[in-house]
């Protein structure tokens, strides 16, 4: 009898597992609240509920020999008590500040940051760091919940709302004791970071197994628009940058403190003088396979999904190598009717589309709905890894 990997989550991310998971022979259950989730297509059972129901989810892991998320807003009480080693990253990463507060404890540069409980907090924050971005501590992703300060004016443009303080589950601050010294500000809506000068913006994309083993794979740079990610460059020559070796040996420290297994990506910013200096600065946890590191489906000899698939279900690792030079820039809304001709007609563009269900009325703006991997001319089929 096949074994069974359960995925919670049915979106892109969890349709590519799911595809990875069956080339391997598994069978794959997947955990949606919605029946037109596109990972569906590649699901051999699913089950519909509600995120926020705990016991639906322990019910829907004992139906599976392996659990794994597609993303980081889930319970991590209901994935503790569902067996998943990863309940931990996704207390960390769920909260901006729980997961700030781990980077600084583990000697890991970030911006300035505090949490924000009220207006002059802010203000105060402002005369003495000057721009910055108040973001919502939990949810906002893809330049939701994020507030831009450049002059105090701009802080009126934050509802009044938000201001108010969350109550901490008794659960979270349970198995929070022993990973962090100070998580006092961890029921605050809001986080004040300072802005970064920076260079520029890159991944780190790296599988954990049980045993201890990290492999790396190829770091991209990284282009937002809107605060969706654009365009994620992955090259040879980058990769042989100092800082990439930095930001590697920070990855594997957050791996191995939060027990992480499977495929997780940590955003870094380069400062205007990293290259002279080495000086990097840790942004997020993304714990799970990641956006910037969908070009390793064409450029790579193994693809983030099929790794992160192997240290779930216990396989062996295999290293990854870069085999060429190539960006992955995705497919927002309305792109999938304005560029996705030109790929279809570019020998060294390989498309993907998600499947995904799109209404007559649906507002498409930053709404991702493919990405597109097009490979350098004047780097193919090479290896140097």
């Amino acid at each position: 009898m096949k074994k069974i990997i359960g995925i919670l989550g049915g979106g892109q991310l969890g349709k590519m597992m799911a595809y990875r998971a069956n080339l391997l022979g598994f069978d794959v259950n997947i955990y949606s609240d919605t029946k037109n989730a596109c990972g569906l297509a590649f699901a051999n059972n699913y089950t519909i509920d509600s995120y926020a129901n705990t016991e639906a989810i322990v019910n829907f892991a004992k139906q599976c020999n392996f659990l794994t998320t597609e993303f980081e807003h889930i319970s991590p009480e209901a994935l503790y008590k569902s067996g998943c080693e990863n309940y931990l990253a996704i207390f960390f990463s769920q909260n901006r500040i729980r997961e700030k507060t781990l980077a600084k404890n583990l000697a890991i540069k970030t911006a300035v940051f505090e949490a924000i409980f009220e207006k002059q907090q802010i203000i105060n924050f402002f005369n003495s760091n000057g721009k910055c971005v108040v973001k919502t501590t939990t949810l906002g992703y893809d330049g939701k919940g994020q507030f831009v300060i450049k002059t105090l004016d701009d802080i009126e443009k934050i509802p009044a709302n938000l201001y108010a303080k969350n109550t901490p589950q008794t659960f979270d601050e349970k198995f929070a004791k022993g990973f962090a010294n100070d998580f006092s500000g961890d029921n605050a809506n809001l986080i004040a970071e300072s802005f970064v000068s920076y260079k520029l913006e890159f991944s780190v994309v790296a599988t954990r197994f049980a045993g201890g083993d990290v492999m790396f794979f190829p770091s991209s740079v990284n282009t937002h628009l809107n605060g969706i990610l654009h365009k994620s460059v992955a090259t040879h020559s980058f990769n042989q940058q100092a800082c990439v070796a930095l930001a590697r040996q920070y990855t594997k420290q957050i791996a191995e403190k939060i027990n992480f297994v499977g495929t997780l990506a940590v955003e870094f910013f380069l400062t205007d003088n990293g290259e002279e200096s080495g000086e990097i600065i840790f942004n997020e946890i993304a714990p799970r396979p990641h956006n910037s590191g969908h070009f390793t489906m064409d450029f790579c000899n193994i693809c983030q999904f099929e790794s992160h698939i192997r240290a779930v279900a216990g396989l062996p690792p295999i290293i990854p190598q870069l085999l060429c030079d190539g960006e992955m820039i995705n497919i927002l809304g309305e792109d999938i009717y304005t560029q996705t001709p030109a790929y279809l007609t570019n020998p060294l563009a390989k498309l993907h589309l998600y499947g995904k269900q799109i209404n007559p009325t649906d507002n498409l703006t930053g709404r991702k709905l493919g990405h597109v991997n097009i490979r350098h001319i004047n780097q193919q089929n090479t290896s140097r890894e």
